[in-house]
């Protein structure tokens, strides 16, 4: 049976299960107003929380971030590279957010690991830093990667992030 939520043909549960597996129960046209249908489509619910990591070895700059995006998903947090290629294997992240300059393992030595490893990650990274060279940039332009500025705007972090959510 199709359900089509616009022709108010049929209402619906989405969720995933334990397993992420992706999960529709219908909901009787009985059951729902027009009304129901309008609060449903203007204020949707979150059916699904991301996975989101943070980089960086700076805890005051991790937290702000993690504040900032909590809404957004379910936020992890590393300290340098060798945690975050930690938890990166054990989990797909939707959002990676990393510092470059970092001891142990810096952002570009984790970005190598993580795609040569799991190639879908590339396009997953937001770089963050304090300063830009040209070996940055030229690493930001080979990998078509995006990066902000420390300190960034809230909005322009929140942007970005989005479309990196959406892509």
């Amino acid at each position: 049976m199709k359900h089509d939520l616009l022709a108010g043909t049929a209402l619906g549960m989405m969720s995933f299960d334990v397993t992420g597996l992706f999960n529709y129960n219908a909901i009787p046209s009985s059951a729902y107003s027009s009304t129901d249908i309008i609060e449903k489509v203007v204020v949707p619910p979150s059916a699904i929380n991301e996975n989101i990591l943070i980089v960086d070895d700076e805890n005051m700059i991790t937290e702000f971030i993690k504040t900032l995006l909590c809404d957004e998903g379910n936020v992890d947090v590393a300290h340098n590279g060798v945690e975050a290629l930690g938890l990166i294997e054990k989990k797909f992240y939707k959002l990676i957010i990393s510092d470059i300059d970092m001891p142990e393992m810096d952002g570009f030595s984790l970005y190598n690991s993580a795609i040569a490893e799991f190639p879908e990650l590339s396009s997953r990274f937001l770089f963050i830093t304090g300063g830009l060279t040209t070996y940055k940039i030229d690493f930001f332009d080979r990998n078509n990667v995006r990066y902000l500025l420390k300190p960034m705007k809230i909005n322009v972090l929140k942007r970005e992030a989005s479309k990196i959510f959406l892509s």
